[in-house]
């Protein structure tokens, strides 16, 4: 369906970049490996053979990014790659770049927050999944997926998550949160921000907006993950 679409646009001259979501890949951050080391798909898995990653290395395609001094590693399940690499095929359309929505969005955060000094806790209600993530320096530290959608039971688990997080660091500094929320389901998810501890809100509008590609108003709504992932894509593919 989606490259039947692709198809009868009829876009002369473009090209695709797959943009995965979140339940596409796993990821690990990997302290104390320089982008150097990632050069080749070979050099990547010789640094990776020791490490314990939450996929299977040896089936699954790789996407790193740098993150300040750490690297995060997201695997693919090769099967599943190929389903989406099929798509272009079908829609007849070069296959410019794949990444990985989750690090995606995380790139454009570290450009938004970049006058928040103290800790970040990004939460993202995506797709009837809920998950934090929790940074110092902009670097993730915690990912934590929930297993329950209800508020109540969210809210209790994110603060539990978040105190035996800040137990373990030297000195926790103010915590701002940035949350997207792209199934809100009529809650009022900034109750889950403790204001009477310092904490706030950091969200702040996105300077960039893709144009429009149909008249109406619903098909152009875009997710407020997906705005944010596009956000760094297009800095990135701009230069």
């Amino acid at each position: 369906m989606i490259a039947d679409l692709l198809f009868d646009l009829d876009l002369p001259g473009a090209e695709l970049v797959l943009c995965l979501p979140p339940a596409a890949a796993h990821w690990r951050v990997i302290d104390g490996l320089s982008a150097d080391a990632f050069t080749t798909e070979g050099l990547r898995r010789d640094c990776l053979g020791s490490v314990d990653l939450p996929f299977d290395l040896e089936q699954s395609y790789l996407l790193t990014t740098s993150i300040q001094d750490s690297i995060a590693v997201a695997g693919i399940p090769r099967s599943s790659l190929q389903a989406w690499i099929e798509v272009a095929e079908i829609a007849d359309l070069p296959l410019r770049r794949i990444s990985w929505s989750l690090t995606d969005a995380l790139r454009a955060l570290a450009t938004l927050t970049q006058d928040w000094s103290g800790d970040l806790a990004w939460l993202l209600v995506h797709d009837r999944r809920v998950r934090l993530v929790l940074m110092r320096d902009r670097t993730p530290e915690i990912d934590h997926t929930f297993a329950t959608i209800d508020f109540d039971a969210c809210r209790a688990e994110a603060r539990a998550c978040l105190l035996a997080w800040q137990q373990t660091l030297d000195a926790p500094t103010p915590l701002g949160w940035w949350l997207t929320l792209d199934d809100a389901h009529d809650c009022d998810w900034n109750q889950i921000v403790d204001a009477a501890a310092g904490e706030q809100v950091v969200n702040k509008p996105l300077p960039w907006t893709p144009d429009p590609w149909a008249d109406s108003a619903e098909e152009n709504a875009l997710c407020p993950l997906a705005h944010l992932a596009l956000m760094a894509l297009h800095e990135e593919e701009s230069w």
